[in-house]
């Protein structure tokens, strides 16, 4: 008999986000209907995967650069350059940068003024607002990288079409002394954003194999956090990656296990996620066949909500009476899927994060346990 997990992941009544989502498509429809809905609205995805490809994406830690040519007689005119406008991160905030060559306000006349603007986007409505991420810039030292000009500020803009502005950034007079900034009347300008710091993404020590026994990290107190870096490649090998842990102390020894490229029925199309009982050192004292629940959530790298989660419950026909036997969801999320859309994002950086608990139905008697040898 189907239990309550099994209905839930295959229900055709679950609504679902369309699998082009990633570059834009904000539909949601139920999984019976949402085939039909990408089949027919094939030239609605080619229009906003055009768009996404045209404008650059930002990962973690990359930035844009662009150059500003002629600055003397651009300055003299007033000009603003802007510079092409980009996304924060897949499906993420629209931007550009604004250099008002002669200055504008406090700065007019005698500074370099830079302002970083949020333009309206397609995934704006999917997104957290207000927008609180920390933007740098900087003028580019064209001698040696070590010398630039910079200017950090955090914003916290309530919608799109705001900005930041830093109107004293550079003196023209500093500028026009300093050979290794202006180089053939040529400026050179570098942006990164910086995301928030999130705390639930903060990982656990992985284990030292041969102290295993020693040192477990213990998954009934609190969850635990996990990253797989090196997706893309992973996937692509189709190789797993392991984290070992202990249920609760004198307890079962475990691991998470993901399969990057799927296992099974989910071989190909999803990521699958199982855990496996090993060897331990109180397994004579355990109560066998295995009892208890594994929660495992892949992380929204973006806010704190819209995890994806599953619950993995074997029952005694699972016949879990042995450490080796392993428990697995096969199709726990598309592979497609792990981009999410607006504020909801599944791999940033080539990596993922999960999260995981364990409730055993039965608890050992640690009063019962010998003393490590």
């Amino acid at each position: 008999m189907a239990t309550l997990v099994d209905h839930v992941t295959s229900c055709e009544c679950e609504v679902v986000s369309c699998k082009y989502s990633y570059v834009g498509c904000a539909a949601k429809k139920m999984k019976k209907d949402i085939k039909k809905h990408e089949e027919e609205d094939d030239k609605h995805h080619l229009h906003l995967a055009l768009q996404s490809v045209a404008i650059p994406t930002l990962s973690h830690g990359e930035s844009i650069v662009f150059k500003i040519t002629d600055y003397s007689l651009k300055r003299r005119n007033n000009e603003v350059f802007t510079c092409d406008p980009f996304y924060t991160h897949t499906n993420g905030y629209k931007m550009c940068v604004k250099v008002f060559l002669n200055g504008t306000e406090s700065g007019a006349g005698t500074h370099v003024s830079v302002a970083t603007c949020l333009l309206q986007g397609p995934f704006d409505k999917h997104l957290k607002w207000p927008f609180t991420w920390t933007v740098k810039i900087e003028i580019l030292d064209q001698i040696r990288e070590t010398s630039n000009m910079f200017y950090d500020y955090k914003f916290n803009v309530d919608q799109s079409d705001g900005q930041c502005c830093c109107e004293q950034f550079a003196s023209h007079k500093y500028i026009s002394q300093d050979s290794k900034l202006l180089n053939n009347d040529t400026m050179y300008f570098r942006v990164r954003i910086k995301k928030d710091y999130l705390p639930w993404l903060e990982c656990g020590k992985q284990i030292n194999r041969k102290l295993a026994n020693k040192c477990y990290q213990y998954a009934n107190k609190e969850p635990l956090v996990f990253k797989v870096p090196d997706y893309q490649m992973l996937k692509e090998s189709n190789k797993t990656y392991k984290y070992s842990f202990r249920s609760a102390p004198s307890s079962y020894n475990m691991r998470i296990i993901v399969f990057c490229n799927g296992y099974d029925n989910g071989k190909g199309s999803h990521v699958s996620v199982g855990f496996e009982l090993c060897a331990g050192l109180y397994d004579k004292m355990l109560p066998w066949p295995f009892q208890g629940t594994v929660k495992i959530e892949l992380l929204n790298q973006l806010a704190n909500d819209n995890h994806h989660s599953i619950i993995l419950k074997p029952t005694i026909a699972d016949n879990m009476n042995n450490t080796g036997e392993f428990y697995y969801k096969a199709q726990y999320i598309r592979q497609d899927q792990l981009h999410g859309h607006g504020d909801q994002q599944f791999l940033m950086d080539n990596t993922l994060y999960f999260r995981f608990s364990v409730s055993t139905a039965s608890m050992p008697k640690p009063w019962l346990v010998c003393t490590d040898s």
